[in-house]
């Protein structure tokens, strides 16, 4: 069935697994995977076929062409099982609703083109769904990928937020529209989509929800979410506008009384300070490309807007011309550096971000790849999540203590029987081997733990402020050099499968003494290498 003058093609309706029938012989309820599609026929097979791998029965898909000058259609009349539909171009919102009224299913899903739906997504909705019945909507959580796939971050909200109404207020904590399903019957009582916002109509929606129904969360990831540059976020100016403009649309509910009022203000505040800061920064990258138009207007929208982030722009665009104009005189011109305070004794903490992890997340996002299957990490999971991604199936966090609550083993690494051998496919030790005194007992644990073929990836302070607890105590007692890290690791792996790299310079050596920031220096500053001034020191050990 095809609205309008399709281009070329339309395929008559048939549902997947199940044809003209809301339920299935088995009483499954039929869910409707709505996909809209504008100009993104190049992602629309790789959408449609992350449905098709749905193991859930009945489903239906339902396409609809958003007016797409591409090959959109074309590529829809691949699949038979796929009803098109085509519209002239109207937003994503009208589009959305034409899927409302063109799908058939008790439940409906609405994926956008360039994104995929995870194995076992639609099931998992559904099982949740049913288990509660009075729900306006259930979602679950979601990872990013780059536009051809590869896996980036994965984002599931963590249980502190509210899955209410007012918590739709702290932040928009559903964040992607395909990992929500929905009950026919809950869209049709709000009236779908809202046509007037060009953008966050999704977020709109979630709040006239829930001013009605209780939702809730559940466990799985449910799609991942394609980034790339035609993205409808990378607007700033727009998700800017749009969010404002679905907050205070809530107005009349969000100001009833006085603490529903300070959580409506604090929504505005909260999505100025978010999409002002982003628009500020393409402002700055328009500037500094010389594209003045698209600067300037960028910065009127943002002073119209949100002039506090206009203002704070500003000021810290005048703030750095003058460390960029002082930032000789400090690093060597004679007496501007004779002082003896250091810039920061947090390391640049409170600068910014600390050069050593300049060195070490470069480091560890050039080997990926060795971040895989069971992964274990000191002190928290961050490095594993933000660099293994979708290729991590399980999460160990180790400290010697147990007053850490995201430990979830404790031991201490000279001595750690109670960690099973041939245990873990990479273990990531960032900046704590310094800190172990026996550290060849260390290196036979770590490579005791390791399956065969697992890799340590390491870090290890060159050149280093001492490290002290919070009572003032020396609580590190080694530094290393690219000799004395290989050495100290052919202890128990040999040496044709141990990788060494040093990263740092002079420049880069004194910042990071005097507790200089990575935003303090140039690009260039950090990069340089020179092998007289190691500043952190790489390593990379395979178990045979």
């Amino acid at each position: 069935m095809v609205l309008g003058t399709p281009p070329e093609i339309a395929n008559e309706p048939i549902i997947a697994g199940q044809c003209g029938s809301a339920e299935s012989n088995s009483g499954n309820p039929l869910v409707s995977v709505v996909i809209p599609c504008y100009n993104h026929a190049r992602f629309l097979s790789d959408a449609i076929e992350s449905v098709l791998r749905q193991e859930y029965r009945p489903f239906e898909i339902v396409v609809i062409d958003d007016g797409s000058t591409d090959h959109t259609a074309q590529v829809a009349a691949r699949y038979p099982s796929v009803r098109y539909s085509y519209q002239p171009n109207a937003g994503l919102a009208t589009a959305r609703n034409t899927g409302i009224s063109e799908s058939r299913g008790s439940y409906i899903l609405f994926l956008d083109a360039d994104d995929l739906l995870c194995a076992g997504a639609v099931g998992s909705a559904v099982d949740v769904i049913l288990r509660n019945p009075g729900c306006g909507f259930v979602y679950g959580g979601f990872r990013a990928i780059d536009k051809n796939g590869a896996a980036l971050d994965t984002f599931d909200m963590p249980s502190g937020h509210r899955d209410d109404y007012l918590g739709l207020f702290e932040g928009n904590h559903i964040a992607m529209c395909a990992t929500v399903l929905y009950p026919r019957h809950v869209l049709e009582q709000v009236g779908g989509f809202r046509t007037e916002f060009r953008a966050a109509e999704d977020y709109d929606l979630y709040f006239r929800i829930a001013r009605l129904f209780p939702y809730t969360r559940h466990g799985a990831v449910m799609a991942e979410y394609r980034r790339h540059d035609g993205n409808m976020s990378v607007n700033a100016a727009l998700m800017l506008r749009s969010t404002l403009s679905v907050v205070r649309a809530q107005r009349e509910h969000g100001a009833a009384d006085a603490i529903h009022r300070r959580t409506y203000l604090n929504a505005i505040r909260i999505w100025r300070d978010y999409y002002g800061g982003l628009l500020a920064r393409q402002i700055r990258t328009q500037f500094r490309q010389g594209k003045l138009p698209g600067g300037l207007r960028g910065s009127w929208t943002l002073l119209k807007i949100a002039p506090e982030v206009f203002l704070r722009s500003v000021l810290h665009a005048a703030r750095k011309a003058i460390r960029k104009i002082l930032r000789r005189s400090w690093l060597f011109d004679g007496p501007a550096f004779r002082r003896l305070e250091p810039a920061s004794r947090d390391f640049g903490y409170d600068r910014g971000t600390p050069i050593d992890r300049y060195y070490i997340e470069a480091a560890l996002a050039a080997h990926t790849n060795d971040i895989h299957g069971h992964v274990l990490e000191i002190k928290d999971s961050a490095y594993t999540q933000r660099f293994g991604g979708a290729r991590v199936a399980k999460s160990d966090v180790l400290d010697i203590t147990s007053d850490n609550p995201l430990a979830t083993l404790v031991a201490d690494l000279t001595d750690a029987p109670q960690i099973p051998s041939d245990t873990f496919d990479c273990v990531l030790i960032t900046q704590t081997l310094h800190i172990i005194y026996d550290l060849p007992a260390a290196i036979r644990t770590l490579h005791r733990i390791l399956k065969p073929g697992g890799s340590v990836l390491a870090t290890v302070p060159g050149i280093s402020r001492i490290v002290r607890d919070g009572e003032n105590r020396w609580q590190d007692h080694w530094r290393f050099t690219s000799a004395s890290a290989r050495r100290l690791f052919q202890g128990m792996f040999a040496d044709s499968n141990i990788e060494i790299q040093a990263t740092g310079n002079l420049c880069a050596a004194v910042s990071f003494l005097d507790g200089r920031a990575v935003e303090e220096l140039r690009p260039s500053e950090l990069e340089h290498l020179d092998p007289d001034y190691e500043v952190v020191i790489f390593i990379r050990a395979v178990k045979t």
